[in-house]
């Protein structure tokens, strides 16, 4: 065992974390992350954008699997919220997640804060977009505050699992090795995928898994 830890390590040191092979995901049409239930508090508006500011169009489809119909947007990476000022004040936007109504170190997703004009304009960048849940944007103004819109984050269509992909973000690289030292020292991250952990489909997770995912992303074996 110490001799699989000292190649997992050697290999961490000359490959550093700046490796990463994406790969495409085997997965059912249309499957991916949507944000949907976007509730907007009158006098507020809230459009949903792609990395590049674009508006993202609304899909309708049972996207939560409860048997009803959604209405979601695929792969939202921001938020712009839109209302009007009331003077020469300052405020404060926050996107909080699961369902938290006060901001806290572990609630909060994103916070902005502009001084006042006739028309407001808050884009929010929302570090966890991935993250399966319940999120919603408060704003605090002349020691007021109040929610102005909420939405959830769901996972929609069948997704198959990538062999090596542990931290389960779509690709394969040093992180994932972590991902599986972690798993190994009881410490997984909440993402890890125990099921694309198991490189060797030994049934067991090892550090010997984390070598094969670091040779695999140093081109030493062409697949697992």
């Amino acid at each position: 065992m110490k001799n699989w830890k000292t190649r997992a390590l050697a290999l961490c040191l000359v490959l550093g974390c700046a490796l990463s092979f994406p790969l495409g995901v085997t997965a059912a049409t249309e499957a991916g992350i949507y944000l949907i239930d976007l509730a907007v508090t009158d006098g507020y508006d809230v459009t949903v954008q792609d990395a590049d500011g674009n508006a993202v169009s609304a899909v309708t489809a049972d996207l939560d699997g409860d048997g009803s119909e959604d209405t979601g947007y695929k792969d939202a990476e921001k938020l712009e919220l839109q209302f009007a000022g009331i003077g020469a004040y300052q405020y404060v936007v926050f996107l909080l997640s699961d369902g938290a109504e006060v901001p806290t170190e572990s609630s909060i997703r994103y916070i902005d804060q502009k001084s006042g004009a006739a028309e407001m304009d808050f884009t929010l960048y929302p570090d966890q977009m991935r993250k399966e849940g319940d999120y919603a944007i408060y704003l605090a103004d002349t020691g007021a505050y109040q929610q102005v819109a909420s939405f959830t984050v769901v996972l929609a269509g069948e997704t198959e699992d990538i062999l090596g992909d542990a931290d389960g973000d779509g690709e394969i690289t040093v992180l994932d090795a972590v991902a599986v030292l972690q798993y190994c020292a009881d410490m997984a991250p909440e993402s890890f995928v125990a099921s694309a952990a198991d490189t060797s489909k030994n049934g067991t997770i090892g550090v010997e898994d984390a070598v094969r995912i670091l040779e695999y992303c140093a081109d030493l074996i062409p697949e697992f």
